[in-house]
């Protein structure tokens, strides 16, 4: 296969928790002959590239109700959570969740009859010393252990096992599967990181996904390639990463069910669609940019310190102190090098397997409370605060917004639903299926 080759600055590839970000392919040579499709939606081809345009906003405001809850207090029962990992949905609705605690997936129809668990800890085959993630691609569900050197047990969502193997190279590059095409199935490849910098140094740090057969050991032709952080030599020895806030989207990667790779940019708001041929699509959305001035970084950094503050006022003086000064300077740092003139418009997006579109907004840098408490207190990753989505359709028309309550997490999405988890009273997770509704007005 030929190399898809790709102009970018400043792209990445995340499964959950890894930070990525991307730029923009440059299309030129071509007079794009446009049609409008409705009020505020215009849908133009640009040298093979549709591009969606949503200008204004939608009328419709959603809010998730849900349908179906999974979770129970009792020990015995089969729904009951204690730090759920992921959760997954099936092409025929079967709802996967993976629990680290206990180091299984556990799998449930849609009415939310209990089907099978599988995965334990230990040393055998399709066991694990952690549960670090769990995918389902299809009717496969995929156990991650990157304690154990990346492997990964490849079970059927009725938890056959057909394969556990790693997924570490033999010269020491680490793959994580991420999706499938309907062909091969798509990995990205981790490198550790072993740059040493002087002050003032700057280099690309490049995230790839290969195409792998689980039948070879041998990685095969690269799909995607772009650059996924740039390092920054603060002091010799010392590197510093670009911080989300200041140019990266957070969780920025998403696969449908054909195996198209959805990434979004940190210049404006844009996602873009790319299949086994490149570049299909790119969905925008007419919003204003928050410029990074001077007074925003104050703003950032004075939050943080807030937080920090707040967040260690039971540790010792000198502590407290150090953490302090520690968080004052890193934002200081960090904004000195940095890859957008303005705040990323998109903080993380989500892809449902009929190819529609969740948009994490970032409206200005008062997220850096939520980021700050995600790293310090937050449980399970979720944000104490509500978030704010655009949702878009399969074509890529914008089609409203949605508010998430505070301490829920979506992992999968669709047209209609929403899979996820949300926390109670006294942090008992609970896995919801929620349906998409109109609020009045």
């Amino acid at each position: 296969m030929d190399r898809l080759r790709v102009v970018e600055r400043g792209a990445g590839w995340c499964r959950r928790g890894v930070l990525g970000l991307c730029w923009v392919v440059w299309l030129s040579g071509c007079d794009p002959a446009a049609r409008s499709v409705g009020a505020g939606m215009e849908i133009r081809d640009s040298a093979g590239v549709t591009i969606v345009d949503n200008r204004g906003e939608a009328d419709s405001t959603f809010t998730l109700v849900s349908d179906l809850r999974l979770g129970s207090v009792e020990a015995d029962a089969p729904d009951l959570f204690s730090d759920v990992v992921a959760v997954g949905v099936s092409p025929s609705g079967d709802i996967v969740v993976g629990d680290r605690m206990s180091t299984s997936a556990r799998v449930f129809d849609e009415t939310g009859g209990f089907i099978a668990a599988f995965g334990a800890r230990g040393e055998g085959p399709g066991e694990l010393s952690q549960l670090d993630d769990v995918m389902v691609v299809g009717d496969t569900v995929l156990l991650i252990d990157w304690q154990r050197g990346g492997t990964v047990s490849r079970y059927s969502s009725r938890g056959v096992l057909s394969h556990a193997v790693s997924m570490t190279m033999d010269d020491g590059v680490r793959l994580a599967p991420v999706a499938h095409d309907g062909a091969s199935w798509l990995a990205g490849e981790y490198r550790n990181r072993t740059e040493v910098l002087d002050e003032g140094e700057i280099v690309e740090q490049r995230a790839v996904l290969l195409r792998y057969d689980w039948n070879d050991p041998a990685p095969g032709p690269e799909a995607y390639s772009r650059v996924a952080a740039h390092l920054y030599g603060v002091r010799t020895g010392s590197t510093s990463a670009d911080w989300p806030l200041f140019g990266r989207v957070q969780m920025g990667d998403g696969f449908d069910g054909a195996g198209r790779y959805y990434d979004a940019s940190i210049t404006d708001y844009a996602v873009r669609v790319w299949g086994a041929d490149g570049l299909e699509r790119i969905v925008r959305r007419d919003v204003a940019l928050v410029p990074i001035t001077p007074e925003v970084v104050a703003q950032v950094r004075d939050g943080a310190v807030e937080k920090v503050d707040s967040l260690t006022r039971n540790a010792p003086v000198a502590v407290r102190e150090q953490q302090v000064e520690q968080t004052r300077e890193m934002v200081t740092r960090r904004a000195s090098h940095m890859v957008a003139d303005s705040v990323p418009p998109i903080a993380a997006i989500l892809v449902g397997r009929d190819g529609s579109i969740w948009v994490n907004r970032r409206d200005g840098p008062d997220l850096v409370q939520v980021e700050v408490e995600a790293m310090y207190s937050g449980v399970l990753g979720m944000s104490s605060r509500a978030t704010r989505w655009d949702v878009f359709a399969a074509d890529g028309r914008f089609r409203g917004r949605l508010e998430v309550p505070p301490r829920t997490r979506v992992y999968a999405v669709s047209e209609h639903h929403a899979w996820g988890v949300a926390l109670d009273d006294l942090d008992v997770p609970f896995v919801h299926r929620w349906s998409l509704e109109h609020l009045p007005g």
